[in-house]
């Protein structure tokens, strides 16, 4: 089952929806969402301010995907930021042909970001950094164009890959280009 938000009216509390999936199927806009640990949130329109909290438990999982129903048609998260989740998994649609975009990323200094699925990936901005203890695209199949400003390690798939990297970073970063030719 799946229900959908197709307003944004103000913050909304989503934690208690016995659903399979939510899809925010309207821009949100810099409204707050609240989601229950393990939820799967369908994006199927550009959000310019993606805001998601959790209840303050150790282990919060979110689970986005990005699907705009439109096989050439990708999904832009302007600027992500997440709240009480130790593990974000993104998910590209499977029949996406398009380039997806996830830009500005605030998930927390020791949250693990995951992101798979078919089509290109255009990944952060080079004006502003990431805060995220990880994050693993090696599950994108696509060309991944990644603006790496981040501490911590950046890891990227089987595409044609670009990654630049424009600050100067006094703690480690580990960048792994994976396969293709990048």
């Amino acid at each position: 089952s799946r229900i959908a938000v197709s307003t944004n009216a103000a913050a909304m509390d989503l934690s208690g929806a016995a659903v399979d999936e939510i899809e925010i199927a309207f821009d949100q806009g810099t409204n707050a969402l609240t989601f229950a640990n393990g939820a799967n949130v369908v994006v199927s329109v550009d959000q310019t301010d993606l805001t998601t909290t959790a209840a303050a438990v150790a282990g919060n999982v979110l689970n986005l995907q990005l699907d705009s129903g439109t096989a050439t048609t990708g999904v832009a998260l302007s600027d992500l930021s997440v709240s009480n989740n130790s593990v974000v998994n993104i998910t590209m649609a499977d029949d996406a042909l398009a380039t997806h975009t996830v830009a500005l990323v605030g998930v927390g200094a020791s949250t693990a970001v995951n992101i798979s699925g078919n089509g290109g990936l255009s990944f952060g901005t080079i004006s502003a950094a990431q805060v995220a203890a990880s994050v693993d695209a090696s599950g994108v199949t696509g060309d991944i164009t990644a603006n790496v400003v981040m501490a911590g390690s950046f890891k990227t798939g089987d595409g044609d890959d670009t990654i630049n990297i424009s600050d100067a970073v006094s703690t480690t970063r580990i960048i792994d280009a994976g396969e293709g030719s990048d």
